[in-house]
């Protein structure tokens, strides 16, 4: 059964994000396909989801890796845009783009370092020569979301995140100058091979997945 890919068993790492918006529709459709197989999710930050899959506790992982690592094989899943997020009743709201030296003068809410958002977000400022301070620094995109909401500051979060995570009275503005892509990638490690499981979730993904770019 395991050599026919009925049974088995694949534990995947998957960002907090990703876990709440894009996989749960993906794992429903590979449990209708694959019974058999169980799927236990880790939902936690890049950092630690990679750490773990180099100690190999995990099987396969989703994150937004900002660099590459030779220790990890990483086939790009999507890509996505940044955006800044702010109430629609901001100065803002009817705005089509906002260029990223606007934020430096903002409430700034951003994403905690240890993220692969946070490091995109940071590198961009420090490539323009900023060093914004945030007025809140989180864990997860949807607190992000809701703080802009209550009108607490601008948040830089991924533009397909906005509609997904359903928080209302938000506006999601493209960011320019330079337009940053947040490239999500399934990672496996390098130094083993996957059970054949894992592969068929690797596959499942990929089919699941990559058509949504």
């Amino acid at each position: 059964d395991v050599a026919e890919r009925r049974r088995g068993k694949v534990r995947l790492g998957c960002t907090p994000l990703l876990a709440s918006t894009l996989l749960p529709a993906a794992l429903a459709a590979f449990a209708l396909d694959h019974p058999g197989i169980a799927v236990p999710v880790t939902d936690e930050p890049a950092t630690v989801l990679l750490a773990r899959l180099r100690a190999h506790e995990l099987d396969l992982v989703l994150a937004t890796v900002d660099t590459a690592d030779s220790a990890f094989t990483a086939t790009l899943l999507l890509d996505d845009r940044l955006a800044v997020v702010c109430p629609a009743t901001h100065a803002w709201a009817d705005r089509c783009e906002v260029a990223w030296h606007e934020l430096a003068n903002e409430s700034l809410i951003l994403l905690a370092r240890g993220s692969g958002l946070r490091a995109l977000a940071d590198r961009c400022f420090a490539e323009l020569g900023l060093q914004p301070k945030p007025v809140q620094e989180v864990t997860h995109v949807a607190t992000a979301l809701g703080l802009a909401a209550a009108g607490l500051g601008v948040a830089v979060v991924p533009a397909h995140a906005v509609d997904r995570v359903g928080v209302s009275s938000v506006v999601a503005i493209d960011l320019t100058g330079p337009e940053v892509h947040r490239r999500i990638s399934m990672l496996q490690a390098n130094d083993r091979s996957l059970s054949p499981a894992s592969d068929t979730m690797r596959r499942h993904l990929l089919e699941h997945l990559g058509d949504k770019r």
